[in-house]
């Protein structure tokens, strides 16, 4: 889901959205819990996930996460090497010390 980078505060809504994932497992196809996750923010940001532009911008980067080796969520770049998953932050943070 792309959200309108004015408007939304991307940390808070990563942190909810993972959270929400990862230690709930709730299910994020579901409009209401996407919507929860974005707080009080307005719901109608849910709808513009189907909007036909904000769908290709996701599909463009998708490919582009895909041609960098990017298969999951969380994922993290340094320098050329992916760092997949939150149990790599180890050696996300051990790459950074070498920089």
């Amino acid at each position: 889901m792309l959200l309108d980078e004015e408007s939304v505060p991307h940390d808070d809504f990563r942190r909810a959205i993972f959270k929400a994932i990862w230690e709930e497992q709730r299910h994020i196809a579901d409009k209401d819990v996407v919507a929860s996750c974005l707080g009080a923010l307005p719901h109608e940001l849910v709808d513009k996930a189907a909007d036909p532009a904000v769908r290709a911008r996701l599909i463009a980067n998708s490919e582009a996460a895909f041609q960098r080796s990017i298969f999951g969520v969380p994922s993290f770049v340094h320098g050329e090497e992916v760092f997949f998953g939150a149990d790599r932050l180890d050696l996300l943070l051990a790459s950074l010390d070498w920089s």
